[in-house]
């Protein structure tokens, strides 16, 4: 296939060493022995693959695996894509608004800003274009109704689930009764597991900075406010923004 190369050894996405604390292991929820196993993300998108297959199982596209925190990077099965110039720059632009139903002018005037939005516009459908030929990766990107987002019946990204984490956990939160512990501990492990480091690590525009910042600010509050309410956690929420904080050390991540 055209644009990707073979990986090596799958890296870990979690790590799994827990504090011994002398009590006897608890039976793991589905969520939680996902997050605590290696290589929990590519069997997430396994178990997509199963989701979404059509009558035919050879016929399948292997689903598209999306990383974005700790840099970008695209992988279908055991192949990587390597998407370079302008095509990078627009999938991290796309990535940075959420990856899912961006007004597609918003993109094409970040990307070409000194054009009227015609000439925008045919760059970024000429981009588009190219990007699905070169890559092989057909079906990524829709562009549909002036709206740009990646594939969701193909594709896993890393931040939707690390979101929706966020979003369980601020729920819990919110309702303040402290009467959930498990799915909070579960939605902590998530986060931990999928921060790999700050998003889209190497891009730099407006709406990645934002966006950035924006993540980190949730995953602290998050953190913060769970520490505050469940104290006996077996591993303190702030234990996990600690492990967080040592791969993207910034203001945002201190527990204090």
């Amino acid at each position: 296939m055209t644009g990707l190369k073979r990986t090596g050894a799958k890296e870990s996405f979690y790590d799994n060493e827990e504090p011994d604390t002398g009590r006897m292991p608890e039976e793991k929820s589905t969520i939680e022995h996902i997050a605590s196993t290696d290589g929990w993300f590519e069997q997430a998108g396994a178990l997509l693959s199963a989701a979404t297959a059509p009558v035919v199982p050879q016929a399948a596209p292997a689903p598209i695996l999306v990383r974005t925190f700790g840099g970008l990077s695209i992988t279908r099965g055991d192949a990587t894509a390597e998407v370079k110039g302008k095509a990078r720059a627009v999938l991290v632009e796309v990535l940075a608004r959420g990856g899912r139903d961006v007004c597609a002018k918003e993109v094409a005037h970040a990307m070409w800003p000194h054009g009227e939005t015609e000439f925008a516009m045919g760059a970024l459908n000429t981009t588009l274009f190219r990007a699905r030929r070169r890559y092989g990766l057909e079906g990524l990107l829709v562009l549909e109704d002036g709206h740009l987002g990646l594939n969701t019946e193909l594709c896993l990204v890393d931040r939707w689930l690390l979101e929706s984490a966020l979003d369980s956990a601020a729920t819990i939160l919110e309702l303040g009764d402290g009467s959930d512990p498990r799915r909070l501990k579960d939605a902590l492990r998530v986060i931990a597991a999928t921060y790999r480091g700050p998003l889209l690590e190497q891009g730099r525009s407006e709406a990645v900075d934002e966006a950035r910042d924006r993540v980190r600010a949730r995953i602290a509050l998050v953190c913060k406010q769970a520490d505050e309410m469940f104290r006996d956690l077996e591993t303190t929420a702030l234990g996990w923004l600690e492990r967080i904080a040592a791969r993207d050390p910034c203001p945002w991540m201190s527990a204090a």
